[in-house]
């Protein structure tokens, strides 16, 4: 994906996996295999989805990112989260907040 602008990303998320509830209208997701040059704060959406077929049932704009502590080369996702559900767009590339299984 060089050379693209990245406006949002799309993943599949099942029930809310890693998932931290944060005040002030805000969540975490963790674990994600993501390329750090893509993730720029208040410049990218973030949309959480069951499946490819389905609305995002979370979503929001990355507020900020970090490596993750807990699973080395994951990062973690803060977002400012947004009441409506987005339809799944992009190539639907493999994504894993799975620990890489």
């Amino acid at each position: 994906m060089s050379n693209q602008t990245v406006l949002g990303v799309h993943l599949v998320c099942h029930a809310n996996e890693n998932i931290v509830e944060l005040p002030n209208g805000r969540f975490e997701s963790r674990r994600w295999a993501l390329s750090r040059s893509y993730l720029k704060p208040g410049q990218l959406y973030v949309a959480l989805h069951e499946s490819h077929s389905n609305s995002s049932y979370r979503q929001g704009v990355l507020e900020s990112w970090a490596d993750d502590e807990q699973v080395p080369g994951r990062v973690v996702l803060t977002v400012r989260a947004t009441q409506t559900p987005l339809t799944w767009t992009g190539r639907g590339e493999r994504v894993s907040n799975d620990r890489g299984n």
